[in-house]
């Protein structure tokens, strides 16, 4: 029965944003704009669906954090040393947008997209969403990270303490 109301609550809630969009001609361009010519936010709305509409909270599940012997700058991000291969948590909750052999792209709840590289033994697919701890995968004994946000790079020091 819950799932039902939600279900007609969302299907209601879209149809009037529906007829909001077809009536008025400024709201349709800027929808459209919005849209197709921004970058759109999936941990944002996955977020909202976990603070809204799901019925369970985001939970830590592996609360390890990277315990690295060294940390220097390397391109726009930062080169993690570990003294042997080491098991990868998340460091925050957010959806996969880009996985390939060795890196792996988790668009967080913030919007900050966090690159991955080095990844070894990663069983996450694209799209999923991994919450703050969830295994990643495997490092070597380096692992590559930097953060960015609307197409810049960000200090990674601000996300590595």
């Amino acid at each position: 029965m819950k799932i039902l109301n939600k279900l007609c609550i969302t299907i209601i809630l879209v149809l009037i944003f529906l007829i909001f969009i077809k009536s008025n001609s400024k709201l349709k361009i800027d929808f459209f704009n919005k849209v197709y010519n921004s970058n759109i936010s999936f941990s944002y709305f996955n977020k909202i669906y976990e603070e809204y509409i799901k019925d369970s909270k985001i939970e830590e599940v592996f609360n390890e954090k990277l315990d690295y012997t060294n940390k220097e700058k390397y391109l726009d991000g930062v080169k993690l040393t570990f003294s042997s291969n080491t098991v990868i948590p998340v460091q925050e909750s957010g959806v996969v947008i880009y996985k390939s052999n060795d890196t792996i792209i988790i668009q967080r709840i913030d919007g900050v997209d966090e690159v991955y590289a080095n990844i070894k033994n990663s069983n996450v697919k694209l799209y999923d969403y991994l919450k703050k701890g969830d295994i990643l995968g495997e490092v070597d004994k380096e692992l590559y990270l930097s953060y960015k946000k609307d197409g810049v790079f960000l200090n990674y020091e601000e996300y590595i303490k």
